[in-house]
């Protein structure tokens, strides 16, 4: 049996449905027509009541063609939304993206010490790998009315990141110590402090001029007011910079 397509179906039945209201009309409007009519008369009479009926037949025709198009619309695909469907799997992971650049220079090895100067030598006490260079001053601070000095260097190669100082003494002896100075500095291999005689020698290329530097030390400056000397201890930590 052959089918009708839905959309040519609906083309077929609203003219079918307005021809089927037509005719009704035209037969009660024969059907009313008074009774001296006779059998092959071209005339007849429609009242004004049959008027009115064949309106309200025909309207109901047209109501009957568009509920018949809105049905053939939701059969053929133009009804409401049906429920949303669960989702599917998860898909594969994809390929894996390619490696993003050199991260920036870092730090590495970091390593914090501090000597007792006039009785550890901080190369004395160093072994194996780390006998790298590294060397503290000697001398410890006395009363005699001059700046005294301590000072703490890394090894070749590594650079101070921090620093401090610490008193080996009792409490009671605190007060005597005055520290006017604890800062990074560049100290050579004769124990010279070269970031405060000769700044210019060891400054890195910055705009304003002011001889900054890469420290490879801590020193440490102040007065004693005590008897006796005393200790004062420096501390730098020091670390590889990859540039």
């Amino acid at each position: 049996m052959r089918t009708v397509p839905l959309r040519l179906a609906w083309w077929l039945a609203v003219p079918l449905a307005i021809a089927l209201a037509v005719a009704l009309a035209v037969a009660f409007d024969r059907a009313a027509s008074p009774a001296h009519a006779q059998a092959g008369a071209a005339n007849f009479t429609v009242t004004p009541q049959q008027l009115r009926i064949n309106q309200r037949i025909s309207q109901a025709a047209i109501r009957r063609a568009n509920e018949l198009r809105e049905r053939l619309d939701q059969l053929a695909g133009g009804g409401a939304a049906g429920a949303q469907g669960q989702p599917g799997p998860q898909g594969p992971a994809g390929p894996q993206g390619p490696a993003g650049p050199q991260g920036p220079a870092g730090i590495a090895d970091p390593l914090t010490d501090g000597p007792y100067p006039g009785e550890t030598q901080l190369a004395d006490a160093l072994q194996g790998d780390r006998d790298d260079g590294r060397a503290n001053s000697e001398d410890k601070w006395v009363n005699d009315g001059t700046m005294q000095t301590s000072w703490v260097r890394c090894g070749e190669g590594r650079v101070a990141i921090g620093g401090g100082f610490g008193v080996a003494t009792d409490a009671a002896a605190y007060n005597d110590v005055n520290v006017v100075m604890s800062a990074p500095a560049f100290i050579d291999a004769m124990g010279n402090i070269v970031s405060e005689t000769a700044a210019a020698s060891i400054g890195v290329d910055i705009p304003n001029n002011d001889f900054a530097f890469r420290p490879n030390a801590w020193l440490v400056r102040g007065f004693y007011e005590g008897a006796g000397d005393i200790v004062v201890r420096p501390f730098v930590t020091c670390a590889t910079v990859d540039d």
